[in-house]
């Protein structure tokens, strides 16, 4: 329909009060038959409440990549993809590992997951950011204090502990990764870096978002993380174009972002 996205601006004036956060809130369907509470004042919700769908073709992707074991949600924000992906897991006999540190998402992760009724053996939530060294970071919203996306940055408000990918995985015994989506704006390739040994033993499949404005901002290269996952650990790259649905397999990075990194075994998964 076209116009709709103008059709769908001037039903959210009419039914929300810029004067009141609250009138923002609201719980529906999305992704399939998963209950989200989302906070209308951010552009990728409001459009997630009003189409009924978060990213679908990269949920959809991510879906038939995974075939058993863990799924890491890193960046797990206020859980969109956690939950989408925990009845996934159930399918499999798996889970969810979530990995949030910011408070204002956390209560509100906490909230998704008791709305959708899905217990800690579905959804385990891990309070922490990760990079390549252990320490602290500053991070704040992206989004002026409102539930959703995060960032680490020198001028923030809530101070957070950081650890390497690896070191928890070694505290949660070795577990079977399968899957791993890095959503981190512009925190990827320490991640990657910090997360080595597992990716070595587990091979999980990955969905990586590679926030070129933001890595360029932090100062963090990509081509570590690209010569780890290419060149050592021969997974096969493809962009997954989300107007079109059309699965592409790349050789070079270039700006692309949300770039899946797939084991050969899996390749016609994706390309389905």
């Amino acid at each position: 329909m076209r116009g709709l996205g103008r059709c769908i601006l001037a039903v959210d004036k009419l039914l929300t009060n810029e004067n009141d956060p609250a009138s923002y809130e609201a719980t529906t369907m999305v992704n399939g038959g998963n209950r989200l509470i989302l906070d209308l004042r951010t552009w990728e919700q409001k459009f997630a409440f009003y189409y009924g769908t978060y990213e679908p073709e990269l949920v959809g992707a991510t879906t038939r990549l995974f075939t058993g074991g863990v799924f890491y949600d890193i960046g797990a924000s206020i859980g969109i993809y956690a939950v989408t992906m925990a009845n996934v897991c159930k399918a499999h006999c798996g889970y969810v590992r979530a990995f949030e540190p910011v408070p204002t998402n956390l209560r509100r992760l906490e909230a998704q997951i008791s709305e959708n009724e899905l217990g800690e053996e579905l959804i385990q939530i891990e309070r922490i950011a990760l990079s390549n060294e252990p320490g602290t970071a500053m991070m704040d919203l992206c989004d002026d204090g409102k539930p959703g996306n995060a960032k680490i940055t020198s001028s923030g408000q809530v101070s957070v502990e950081v650890t390497l990918l690896d070191n928890i995985w070694a505290k949660r015994n070795r577990e079977p990764v399968d899957f791993v989506k890095i959503d981190t704006e512009g925190w990827d390739a320490n991640i990657i870096t910090g997360g080595r040994e597992m990716i070595r033993e587990c091979r999980p499949n990955l969905l990586v978002e590679f926030n070129r404005e933001r890595m360029t901002n932090h100062g963090i290269p990509l081509d570590p993380a690209w010569e780890f996952l290419v060149g050592e650990m021969k997974y096969r790259v493809f962009y997954l174009d989300e107007q079109t649905g059309v699965v592409e397999e790349v050789q070079q990075p270039g700006d692309l972002e949300n770039l899946f990194f797939v084991r050969e075994d899996d390749v016609e998964r994706i390309l389905r």
